[in-house]
């Protein structure tokens, strides 16, 4: 009888993430330094039937949480007549690799003043204490605080934070982190509105500049 051989099996080169595969082994992020990931996430503002909110544990977890709303009307008229639509093959790089390498470095350069770190506690800690909120922010949201701080210090050309970096990114780095109680969402309050109600009331110690 003739016998024949399977040839040995390979392996496909690892191609970059997609789908359900974004962490699969062997593939190599091209920013190998910092080794972070980001993850970016759209919920639609009527999640149909089948889909759920995440987790708390797991919103905790992202930096910030910005809502886009609607498109102004002069860019909803150019998306009728499909002017704000350009081709993919036109689209090119915001920033590349050692640019976002670079700007991650830059913000850790940022100065955070001891009062201003004493006024984040502050901030997350009337979170924890609010009558409205179920679920206070955790440390992680005021790491990621004291960081957005820092970012929205960099974009403006400063070395070191104000108490005007901390209060541009409290909603979009607490709200997300904090549940309300069942009272204040049968009431229509929301999460983003309390937070916001905390900058209005000053908690905490405000620092001067």
């Amino acid at each position: 009888p003739t016998h024949t051989t399977a040839p040995p099996p390979t392996r496909a080169r690892p191609g970059p993430p997609s789908g359900n595969n974004r962490g699969q082994r062997g593939y190599e992020n091209p920013l190998h330094h910092p080794p972070r990931r980001k993850q970016q996430r759209g919920p639609g503002p009527h999640p149909p039937a089948g889909t759920y909110r995440l987790a708390h544990s797991l919103r905790d977890r992202f930096l910030l949480a910005v809502t886009l709303g609607y498109p102004s009307r002069r860019v909803e008229g150019e998306l009728l007549e499909g002017r704000a639509r350009p081709a993919a093959d036109e689209l090119g790089a915001v920033l590349g690799p050692a640019a976002v390498v670079e700007a991650h470095e830059e913000i850790g350069r940022v100065h955070v003043a001891p009062a201003v770190r004493e006024y984040v506690l502050d901030l997350v800690a009337a979170t924890r204490d609010h009558p409205d909120l179920a679920i206070g922010a955790s440390p992680r949201a005021a790491i990621a605080l004291v960081r957005a701080a820092a970012g929205s210090a960099a974009v403006r050309g400063r070395r070191y934070v104000v108490p005007d970096d901390v209060k541009a990114m409290a909603v979009p780095a607490l709200a997300h982190r904090v549940g309300v109680t069942e009272a204040a969402r049968l009431a229509g309050i929301s999460a983003a509105e309390l937070v916001a109600r905390l900058l209005a009331e000053g908690a905490g110690l405000v620092p001067s500049a």
